[in-house]
């Protein structure tokens, strides 16, 4: 039987008397509409636990972000009201004193000063509130947060994570989860995003070294990788989660060295020696089970797929592969690949060629479905494809050949560096005066075009969720000095890149592969 512990932070908790939210009622204590809804104030309440009744253990600090809670007070909202947070759908979570509600910010709104609607049968009422995304950046040792809207924003003061290794969002934006070592182990410390100076919760202590961390973007799940051993932890509450027992992987996904989890949180992908592909069944926590595994480069003897990332519907594995500083100084060509998982049968082929209706019991696998090679730009860094569906949406499934997938590069002259003296000359010499960091636009049915280019070297990267920038970690150089930054990349459009420098890094720690740091953005 599969073990299980509620992990229990020394939890940075607000007193209810402090913040002054309304109690949280049973909802068949709430009246029947009676004309039409009125809204009268709305505040944040961070990612506090919404009780079934009593009163809310929230902070309310003037500003919320994807992910955090909104009380939105007022009357007229009868019992079933439906409300929009930037055009957004929204679930009432609660029922407050009054008849207001308790919404959760949901993923992909915009920023600024945002419009929250509640509509009835009696009418509509509308309010707007402040809402920010934060891009957390790791540099040096230290959690930084910017706040990326029109314009960016570097937060005040900073959070000490030594040893990190990597950052991911929880799906719903709430936290932030930080992979560190610690000694012959891992641990992964959950960052509250939902403070108007973002804070540590705590630490989950995982039982073995990890080295690669993976979220759900539409479940709350979280699957930790490493030292040959999977550790899933359940995130229903950001507060309270749930760690399950690590286990082994199978011997087909020992030695993986990245990770994804489907949006659902059922399917993990790893990326394995070479270049192959693994899925996995992770439903159960605590049985894995092998689905497939493919050679996404058949034939390729170098190691050269770079990342990996889902397609919306879950179905789809998108791989970038090229140049790195392995092969420097070889031609090798960008190319993305789609991978699909399909439904294969006991008896008869794969679905996809089989004119009858196929027999035998159904299982899935992994199937290498199209290859195309990215033109121009220099060697790949890191891959994004669309954006998650709505949880409760009819999203059309995406075809492979019209999906939206970017890739983010960096000038392969760079990878010069990996020997020799480096130096800031050198290093200027190299960078040159034209661009180092490209953005392109790549799928199956053209050879790719630019989407952004900068003068500065890129690094880690994530897409808005309105796909119009792309925001890196970037190198920067400012006269004799060479400064790590978060840089934010218009799509298509002319302009100049904005900038929120973290600090300075010497010239004679620029080696190959230029880890410049660690970056995640909210949904």
């Amino acid at each position: 039987m599969t073990s299980r512990s509620i992990l229990g932070f020394s939890l940075l908790l607000s007193a209810c008397a402090a913040s002054g939210l309304p109690r949280v009622v049973d909802s068949l204590d709430v009246r029947a509409q009676s004309g039409a809804p009125r809204i009268t104030r709305i505040r944040d309440a961070g990612t506090a636990l919404v009780p079934r009744s009593g009163a809310i253990d929230g902070i309310t600090d003037g500003v919320a972000g994807p992910g955090e809670l909104l009380v939105v007070e007022g009357h007229g909202f009868g019992r079933q009201p439906t409300v929009l947070v930037g055009g957004r759908p929204a679930e009432v979570l609660g029922r407050v004193d009054g008849g207001g509600v308790i919404v959760r910010v949901p993923r992909g709104t915009p920023t600024g000063l945002v419009d929250v609607t509640v509509t009835t049968s009696g009418g509509a009422a509308r309010l707007a509130t402040p809402l920010r995304r934060l891009a957390v950046a790791v540099f040096d040792g230290n959690a930084r947060f910017v706040s990326v809207g029109k314009e960016l924003t570097a937060l005040p003061g900073a959070l000490a994570v030594p040893g990190a290794r990597a950052i991911r969002m929880d799906g719903s934006g709430a936290v932030a989860f930080v992979l560190e070592d610690a000694g012959a182990a891992s641990k992964v410390v959950v960052v509250d995003l939902g403070r108007l100076a973002p804070t540590a919760l705590g630490a989950l202590d995982v039982t073995h070294r990890a080295n690669a961390i993976a979220t759900a973007a539409l479940a709350p799940r979280l699957a930790i990788v490493g030292d040959d051993r999977l550790s899933i932890v359940d995130t229903t509450s950001v507060r309270r989660p749930v760690l399950y027992d690590a286990v082994a992987l199978p011997k087909q996904a020992v030695g993986a060295r990245a990770a994804e989890l489907s949006p659902d949180g059922r399917t993990l992908a790893l990326l394995v020696e070479g270049n192959r592909v693994v899925a996995l069944d992770v439903a159960n926590p605590g049985a894995p089970q092998l689905i497939s595994s493919v050679d996404a480069l058949p034939g390729e003897r170098q190691r050269l797929v770079r990342a990996l990332s889902f397609s919306p519907d879950g179905q789809t594995l998108w791989v970038v592969s090229g140049a790195s500083a392995e092969t420097h100084p070889q031609m090798i060509p960008t190319r993305i690949t789609a991978v699909k998982l399909i439904a294969a049968y006991a008896e008869g082929g794969m679905t996809e060629d089989r004119p009858m209706p196929p027999v035998g019991p159904v299982r899935r696998a992994l199937a290498v479905w199209k290859t195309q090679t990215v033109a121009g730009g220099g060697a790949p860094l890191g891959i994004a494809v669309g954006h998650p569906p709505e949880p409760g949406g009819s999203a059309i499934r995406d075809m492979p050949e019209v999906a939206s997938v970017l890739v983010t590069e960096t000038k392969d002259a760079l990878f010069e560096l990996a020997s020799g003296p480096v130096d800031r000359a050198r290093v200027a010499k190299v960078m040159g005066a034209g661009d180092v960091g490209f953005v392109m636009h790549a799928g199956l049915g053209s050879t790719g075009s630019v989407a952004a280019t900068t003068h500065d070297a890129l690094g880690a990267s994530a897409t808005t969720p309105d796909a119009a920038r792309v925001v890196a970690l970037a190198l920067h150089a400012d006269g004799d000095r060479l400064v790590v930054a978060v840089e934010s990349l218009e799509l298509d459009r002319p302009g100049a890149p904005q900038l929120a420098p973290l600090g300075t890094v010497a010239a004679t720690e620029l080696r190959p592969p230029f880890h410049l740091g660690l970056l995640a953005l909210q949904p």
